[in-house]
């Protein structure tokens, strides 16, 4: 189909609504909580256009006014405002990120001197293992899933959670640090090398 591009946007059809649905901080609230709400992108597009049709003040009769709007309303492309709005919240993915990154350094730092937290590595090395939380409370997802078992979770939501660890790990890798899962896959500790003498914790 042709269009003509308005504002970087697919055509002004597009550009208008997206711009009307972010007017102010009511209607971004809004949405930045539908956002989250959803489990894709498809879906979180379904909805948009479900609002505004029904929304439409032409609908209850029929006129050249209603087929005008309906035909306007026909022209948007819903996927676009969609990816606008989930791309808009993966950058607050990264910050929610960082922001759980310094509060894992902060407990690591205020448990690494506690001898239960001392554990062996594979090559009979030992290093610290601070218990963080569970990784229910903490994916952006709030699901467990693995590569093999993941019909639980959307394609979306798998790529905000790996985006979201490799963000966690970035941060806790400048101090040094890493993070893994315990006996129970679902358990966080985060890691570190033991400084110091060794016969200081035990």
């Amino acid at each position: 189909m042709n269009h003509e591009e308005y504002n970087g946007w697919y055509n002004y059809e597009t550009w208008v609504t997206a711009l009307w649905l972010q007017n102010d901080q009511g209607s971004c609230n809004y949405w930045e909580e539908m956002t989250n709400d959803v489990e894709s992108i498809y879906d979180l597009a379904q909805m948009i256009k479900d609002e505004i049709e029904e929304n439409d003040p032409t609908n209850d009769h029929a006129s050249m006014y209603a087929d005008l709007m309906s035909a306007a309303i026909s022209e948007i492309n819903f996927n676009e405002i969609a990816h606008h709005f989930w791309d808009n919240y993966r950058i607050k993915v990264i910050e929610k990120a960082k922001e759980e990154a310094e509060n894992m350094i902060e407990a690591f730092e205020a448990s690494k001197d506690d001898e239960d937290c001392i554990k062996d590595s594979f090559n009979n090395e030992q290093y610290i293992a601070v218990y963080y939380g569970n990784i229910l409370d903490i994916n952006p997802s709030g699901k467990y899933y693995t590569p093999w078992a993941n019909s639980n979770v959307s394609e979306e939501e798998a790529e905000e959670d790996e985006e979201f660890w490799e963000e966690i790990e970035r941060v806790l890798s400048e101090k040094g640090l890493w993070y893994e899962s315990g006996e129970d896959p679902t358990d966080v500790y985060v890691c570190g090398h033991i400084e110091g003498d060794l016969n200081e914790y035990t």
